[in-house]
């Protein structure tokens, strides 16, 4: 068997040739295998990942798990994630990626940017509010990152979100206190102009003009944003490591009816 890939002693010239090749050829063969072999099992473990976070955040509806210390008007469904963590203040949902996610808060805004839901170190992704923004009563401007450990690639579905065509797409961000509804308007990727976001948001006039110039979506009615909207920003790690920022508006109060 083996000297059908293996030259010996009185083989020709085209017979060391054709040997030589065929060699080659199985050697190549397993290394594309070995190479997809591992691109299968990181993307696997990627969503897996993701897939275990999204398993341990489900939601409780249990009304026996409320104690004294919660919130007075907390919803229901909260509940036991509170009992968890009590730095949760509400819940993410981006249509069509990974992004389904309890949103935490801390006193700055690098903690929740390395440690998840359960104070450990952040091996999937997680979701967190700006420490300066006021989650019993939401103001003009409400800022949440996303966040990636090292061991993630990439969050599955963003990319699509640079889309003009995903302009019509709705963010599901509430607050422990209530369920909301908002109107994808803007996606920013130039850097600069997400920095100038984050730093002027109090100015409205600065944040109106930056969001629409800096968009990647085309100027309609549904993407303009109003004085009196309140405004949702989202800034998400791309796959090249650079930031994407999700710009939304509320457009409604969702029933808290489970």
């Amino acid at each position: 068997m083996l000297t059908y890939f293996v030259p010996i002693r009185g083989d020709g010239i085209g017979e060391i040739i054709r040997k030589g090749i065929v060699d080659i050829c199985i050697v190549l063969l397993i290394v594309s295998m070995a190479i997809l072999i591992k691109s299968t099992k990181s993307a696997t473990s990627d969503e897996s990942q993701n897939g275990n976070i999204i398993t341990n955040y489900a939601l409780s509806y249990d009304i026996n798990s409320k104690t004294n210390s919660m919130p007075a008007n907390i919803l229901e469904k909260y509940y036991s994630l509170y009992n968890t963590n009590n730095n949760l203040v509400g819940w993410l949902t981006i249509n069509d990626t990974q992004i389904d996610l309890p949103v935490l808060k801390y006193t700055d805004n690098s903690h929740y940017a390395t440690y998840d839901y359960f104070e450990k170190a952040l091996t999937g992704i997680n979701a967190y509010a700006d420490a300066k923004c006021n989650m019993e009563n939401l103001g003009d401007v409400t800022v949440l990152y996303v966040a990636k450990s090292s061991q993630v690639s990439s969050i599955n579905g963003v990319s699509a979100y640079k889309d003009s065509s995903a302009n019509l797409s709705t963010i599901e961000f509430g607050t422990i206190y209530a369920d909301m509804t908002w109107k994808l308007v803007a996606c920013i990727t130039n850097q600069d102009a997400i920095n100038t976001l984050l730093n002027d948001r109090s100015d409205r006039a600065a944040l109106l003009k930056s969001v629409a110039e800096n968009s990647v979506y085309e100027k309609n009615e549904d993407s303009s944003i109003d004085n009196e909207d309140q405004v949702l920003l989202v800034q998400i790690p791309d796959s090249d490591g650079s930031q994407i920022m999700l710009v939304a508006k509320r457009i409604n109060e969702k029933s808290t009816d489970f």
